[in-house]
């Protein structure tokens, strides 16, 4: 048996960027997690001058424009490589929280750092969510691309989130 092929099993979508972390709020797009089980957030950014803020946050929706939003919090760990490390560290949040201050870790230099939601931290019916990139205060370009997994029907490509 032939093995599945990554877009078969998963769904891309970019939610911000590539864009100007220093331009206000970066509001992510929505993403529909009624056929799938988990969503990763891939934050990535270039080494950058002088930013001195990364807050990464999260929201819960109940439409998938306009409606009504909320905080979304999660406590699932997270993971990061910063500038030329070779493996991700995880972190453990010590409690629940829709927003993560990361600039102590990533400081002014490139970065990827991946935070997960489930389909269990949704709660009160809402099923589209998003990853908000705060401003960073200083030159830094970035972009926010949303993984969906373990899709409730597969081919995974071919579903609209």
């Amino acid at each position: 048996m032939k093995e599945q092929l990554l877009m078969e099993q998963v769904i891309v979508k970019v939610s911000s960027g590539p864009i100007d972390l220093d331009a206000g709020v970066n509001t992510g797009a929505r993403f529909d997690m009624q056929k799938f089980k988990r969503v990763a957030f891939l934050v990535v950014a270039a080494a950058g001058t002088t930013p001195s803020a990364h807050a990464v946050s999260f929201q819960q929706h109940d439409a998938a424009s306009a409606g009504t939003s909320a905080a979304l919090e999660i406590d699932n760990p997270w993971f990061h490589k910063v500038n030329a490390a070779t493996e991700f560290t995880k972190v453990v949040p010590s409690a629940k929280a829709s927003s993560f201050d990361i600039d102590a870790i990533v400081g002014d230099t490139k970065f990827v750092a991946v935070f997960e939601v489930l389909q269990e931290d949704l709660v009160n019916g809402n099923r589209w969510i998003s990853c908000n990139v705060g401003d960073v205060g200083g030159a830094q370009l970035g972009t926010v691309i949303a993984i969906g997994f373990n899709a409730s029907e597969l081919p995974a490509y071919s579903k609209a989130v």
